[in-house]
């Protein structure tokens, strides 16, 4: 009301100002003018009519009607009009401003009515849902409405006076470009299906084009257009749904029949047909029907969910079964809807659950199995549900709590755990459980005899195949042995700790030097005081030859055999840089004084975890006195070889005097034995018959006595044949040898009862007779010695080192005193006397010896009345 007023008041008080002026400038323009000019006022009027309409024209028309009568006509400043021409001046002033009032109010009203027409038209396409636009003969924009500018983001200043072509791609401006023309060739009404890209995806257009004329009678193009994309888009998925349907019907996937609520099946699928067993002819005739199919145990299910169905238009599906044309059942689950605009025909789908039903059947199994798995494993299994309560616990875990299942179900096996772990305990269940994360946590648990144990607690999320969140599963172990290890470990941290202060502390005091490099190329050389003195440097700084020129040590410098050794000839760094240990490596320091000092180096290289050389350890010795010592040794050495070589030839010489004699005196006895022999037969044979008893006993006494003398005499010539005989060696095969005396022994072995244990024997090197002897001098000792036992055992085998081949001979015979073992394999000693066990005393010697020159070695071991075993020893060959 206040907005209209106040327009009022602006036309009004434009009109009265309008006059004002007009008088004041004819009154101005007085003396320039022809009298009775009012041209002024007529503008004046005209003016107002046109800004305010006829109201605020009239007004100004009386106005200037008055003041022109007033300040104009003759008396001035008076209302009365005195001449007839006065009066005829004013009538036609009031007629012509009536006349312009009337003109102006129509101009006026036209305008006003154009421009609400205008605006009227420009809100209605504005406000269009379509979009519109105009263009002339050369495809050039004139107009579009504001959905255009905002469907292609496009003011109207960027749309007019151009073309399709300047605006779009070359497909989409030709594909429209085509279509205008056939407007203007047509002169109808073209309707067509546009299509645009837009960022969202292809749109759909039905657009309208026909032609128009402006004003001046040009030729134009309009046009309008609807996005119909939404509808294109159904239509399409209402097809492809279609489709779909149809494609699930004949691809056979599920079963798909119409029936009837009665039970008559007026059409099905193969799927379904083939699932109960019917053919299709069968199904043509009628002879199908769902009710029955269905086993009567059905009957008030089928009839309930008819009624679901008739009240609802579709039924839940359920469970249930059908008789197969064979008799069988079939497991299904079924459902269906009503046919759209009727209450009888259906349509149903069914589903085989035959496989489902094995399935369900295979995982009771599964489970059946697990449990049992989960109660025979060796560890704590729990397993809780999406809520946090645990719903299962294992044999082992009853067994271990000593509680049933139904207190420790939900939170009650809680009341198992230490009451000092319990917060943490449940804090990291909870926070786990939450965020769905695997957790691992350690707490003591009460065991039935009441002690806790440390339990390790391993829990992870349990998640169907789809993502859906069942809840937990857990195993748990009982780690309190562990937990002592684990504070024996500390204990032990603690006692390495005190070691490696007191390997710190041997370090400064021990004698000897020790280097630490723990670079690989040993560029830094720690070294403890004792290397710090013989290297005759402070033990602050770096000790290495191949550090940088600031901190490499100058006072000394490193040879061998007369050469100065290079930074990677020196043992330390040789040995990090190869990874290989070098020992016992010899250098001479050589200082900056002239004084030389010899160390005795071994060093070792220091690996990373990854196996790569880190540095080295290095350990010095000083041996510069030893070697001064060496060198005296080395001298006196020489010279007690050379007092060792004279002797020797001393020795060999009375060796060959020694071996000499001994054949000749033995040569020498032998004549007069002979002779001692031959007549004391003699003097037997003479005097037999007239010796008393005791004369014939000193006789034979006599005999045997001479006989013994010869033999050691035989054997005393065979010993010293012995150490001159040229050895013939070859390959020999052990135990054919053995074999062989064996038989030679067979007469002294008659009547004896003797059980032989020869292992396999290897081949060896060697001379054979003299090794025939060494092995038939110690089987016959076996014989001998082994002859007052009712079972005699004799066992030859043999062992190997590395070196040399071992040879045993082992008897269960009276065997001997150890203690004078050493005696054995002396000539003519014995541990036994001759009324015991006749012999000389030289056959073990000439075991020994034999073996000695074969490079091998002989010693025996036994005990009295508990056998003994012999071993002799040969020299692998190279």
């Amino acid at each position: 009301m206040l907005t209209a007023i106040r327009s009022y008041l602006r036309y009004y008080g434009v009109a009265v100002a309008a006059v004002m002026m007009a008088l004041m400038l004819t009154i101005l323009l007085q003396p320039m003018i022809q009298p009775g000019f009012l041209g002024l006022f007529y503008a004046a009027v005209a003016f107002s009519t046109w800004y305010g309409g006829m109201t605020p024209g009239l007004l100004a028309t009386a106005l200037s009607l008055l003041l022109i009568n007033y300040f104009l006509v003759e008396p001035v400043l008076s209302m009365r009009i005195v001449t007839c021409s006065e009066l005829i001046q004013l009538s036609v002033f009031l007629f012509v401003t009536l006349l312009i009032n009337s003109l102006n109010n129509e101009l006026r009203t036209a305008k006003q009515r154009t421009e609400e027409s205008q605006a009227l038209f420009t809100s209605f396409m504005n406000h269009s849902p379509i979009n519109a636009y105009i263009k002339d003969e050369a495809g050039r924009y004139i107009y579009v409405n504001r959905l255009v500018e905002c469907l292609f983001n496009r003011p109207l200043a960027d749309w007019v006076g151009k073309t399709d072509f300047e605006l779009f791609s070359w497909p989409i401006a030709q594909q429209w470009h085509n279509n205008d023309l056939a407007v203007l060739k047509s002169g109808r009404t073209v309707e067509s299906l546009e299509t645009f890209p837009h960022t969202d995806g292809e749109h759909y257009y039905m657009a309208f084009k026909f032609p128009v004329q402006d004003a001046s009678g040009r030729r134009l193009v309009a046009g309008v257009s609807i996005d119909i994309s939404d509808r294109k888009r159904l239509e399409d998925e209402l097809r492809h749904s279609e489709a779909r349907f149809r494609r699930l019907v004949e691809s056979n996937i599920i079963g798909v029949f119409f029936p009837d609520v009665h039970g008559n099946i007026f059409d099905a699928n193969d799927a379904f047909l083939e699932m109960v067993g019917y053919k299709r002819e069968e199904l043509h005739r009628g002879e199908l029907n769902w009710r029955a199919m269905s086993p009567p145990e059905y009957e008030q299910l089928d009839n309930s969910k008819v009624e679901e169905l008739k009240a609802f238009g579709a039924c839940i599906p359920f469970e249930k079964e059908y008789i197969c044309k064979d008799g069988s059942r079939i497991p299904i689950l079924v459902g269906a809807a009503l046919l759209e605009g009727s209450q009888q025909h259906t349509i149903a789908f069914v589903v085989d659950l035959t496989q489902r039903k094995q399935t369900e059947a295979a995982l009771r199994e599964s489970e059946e199995r697990f449990r049992h798995m989960a109660d025979m494993a060796p560890v704590l299994i729990w397993m809780s549900g999406s809520d946090k309560l645990c719903n299962y616990f294992n044999k082992p875990w009853l067994d271990f709590t000593g509680r049933t299942m139904a207190q420790e179900l939900g939170n009650g096996w809680a009341e198992g755990v230490h009451p000092d772990d319990f917060q943490s305990c449940l804090n990291t269940y909870v926070s786990s459980f939450d965020a769905r994360q695997d957790f691992k946590m350690e707490y003591r648990l009460k065991r039935f005899d009441g002690t806790y144990r440390w339990i390790l607690d391993t829990g992870i999320p349990r998640f169907t195949a789809d993502g859906n969140f069942l809840g937990y599963i857990g195993s748990c172990i009982d780690i309190s042995d562990r937990k002592q290890a684990e504070e024996q470990i500390v204990q032990l941290n603690q006692s390495l700790n005190r070691r490696i202060k007191e390997l710190e502390t041997l370090l400064e005091v021990i004698p000897i030097g020790i280097g630490i490099a723990e670079d690989p190329e040993c560029r830094h050389i720690k070294v403890n005081p004792a290397l710090a003195q013989q290297l005759q440097i402070s033990p602050k700084v770096n000790a290495s030859l191949s550090a940088p020129e600031p901190e490499k040590p100058v006072n000394f410098k490193v040879y061998r055999n007369n050469r100065e050794l290079a930074a990677d000839e020196l043992p330390m760094q040789y040995a990090a840089a190869h990874g290989v240990p070098v020992l016992d490596f010899e250098e001479e320091l050589v200082y900056d004084n002239g004084d030389i000092a010899q160390l005795l180096v071994s060093t070792a290289p220091l690996f990373d975890e990854q196996g790569q050389s880190r540095g080295c350890v290095a350990a010095f010795l000083d041996i510069t006195e030893r070697k001064q010592a060496e060198a005296k040794i080395r001298q006196l050495n020489e010279q007690l070889e050379q007092r060792v070589k004279e002797r020797t030839v001393q020795l060999e010489a009375a060796n060959k005097e020694l071996e000499a004699f001994s054949y000749s005196v033995s040569h020498d006895l032998r004549a007069p034995l002979r002779h001692i022999d031959g007549f004391v037969n003699l003097l037997a044979k003479r005097a037999a018959g007239s010796l008393d008893e005791t004369s014939q006993r000193y006789l034979n006494t006599i005999v045997q006595t001479a006989k013994q003398a010869g033999t050691m005499i035989d054997n005393l010539l065979e010993f010293s044949r012995m150490g001159r005989t040229q050895m013939q060696c070859t390959t020999i095969k052990m135990i054919q040898l053995v074999r062989e005396v064996q038989q030679e022994c067979e007469l002294e072995t008659q009547g004896r009862a003797i059980d032989w244990q020869v292992e396999e024997l290897p081949a060896v090197q060697g001379d054979p007779s003299l090794l025939r002897l060494v092995v038939r001098n110690l089987v016959e000792n076996a014989i001998k010695y082994t002859r007052t036992r009712p079972q005699a055992k004799i066992a030859i085998g043999s062992n190997s080192t590395e070196h040399e081949t071992i040879f045993f001979i082992r008897d269960n015979g009276v065997g001997f005193d150890s203690r004078y073992a050493h005696k054995l394999f002396g000539v003519f000693q014995r541990l036994h006397s001759e009324r015991e066990f006749e012999g000389t005393g030289i056959g073990l010697a000439n075991v020994q010896r034999i073996i000695h020159r074969h490079g091998g070695r002989t010693w025996a071991e036994g005990a009295v009345d508990q056998g003994a075993t012999f071993y002799f020893s040969l020299p692998k060959a190279a």
